[in-house]
């Protein structure tokens, strides 16, 4: 997939939180799905040190279905709460 150069920093940060907000269908699922898929291919990072939050039900239905590491911790931001 080609990214835009913000998607491609997104996905090429490796330190401290980080935050991906835009517009709905600018692809920030995609992006989302792909950084994971690089910690864990190529930084060997345990899927389970990973956390996605997200604002809607709607959208962790939709990473959860679409990740393909299982271990993986996704919910909204009120369910972490």
């Amino acid at each position: 997939m080609k990214w835009t150069t913000d998607q491609q920093k997104a996905i090429d940060a490796r330190k401290g939180t980080l935050l991906v907000s835009a517009a709905a269908g600018s692809g920030k699922t995609a992006t989302l799905l792909a950084k994971v898929d690089y910690l864990i291919s190529h930084d060997h990072l345990d899927p389970a040190h990973i956390l996605l939050i997200t604002f809607t039900r709607k959208v962790v239905a939709e990473l959860k279905e679409r990740i393909t590491h299982a271990d993986v911790n996704i919910c909204t931001f009120h369910s972490l709460g």
